[in-house]
């Protein structure tokens, strides 16, 4: 038995829940990045302590709430297209040629060669999954934490305090 496949660790604090990218670096080899959502006041803070920060993706978000339900968020139309956009702004700027954002099990949105998915499809599983510091995280299983949190935190709570 391959000794891997039997020794599943626990993910992380803030990887597997959604929405997060997913960065396929070649087949059946994956980069997950957290996406971390800020309101105005958490933005701030990230710009001026990024060296202290994990490496995840900040994602400024324009409001003084403090959280949304995940849920709602998630299905909003203009909070998925403003999404989409930042897939492709990230994977532009990182030289990404093929990743995805993954919104649920069942929904993603792919970023190949410049473009963008025109409808969500089922997000990649299975292979090896690797944070941006290249420690696995998971072996032939989902990418994402069964048991996602109900509401989308904006300030930073529990980043901060590392």
């Amino acid at each position: 038995m391959n000794p891997i496949k039997k020794n599943f660790l626990p993910i992380p604090e803030h990887y597997g829940i959604f929405p997060y990218v997913v960065v396929r670096i070649f087949s059946a080899t994956y980069v997950q990045i957290p996406l971390i959502f800020c309101n105005l006041e958490f933005s701030e803070y990230v710009q001026a302590n990024r060296d202290k920060l994990p490496n995840f993706a900040y994602v400024g978000w324009e409001t003084d709430e403090k959280e949304f339900n995940r849920k709602e968020f998630l299905s909003d139309p203009v909070t998925r297209k403003r999404l989409a956009g930042y897939l492709k702004e990230m994977a532009d700027d990182n030289h990404y040629t093929k990743c995805c954002l993954v919104l649920s099990p069942d929904e993603g949105i792919y970023y190949f060669d410049g473009n963008l998915s025109e409808k969500p499809v089922k997000p990649p599983a299975g292979g090896v999954v690797y944070n941006k510091e290249i420690c696995p995280l998971r072996y032939d299983r989902n990418h994402y934490i069964d048991d996602q949190p109900e509401f989308l935190n904006l300030t930073g709570e529990g980043i901060i305090s590392r």
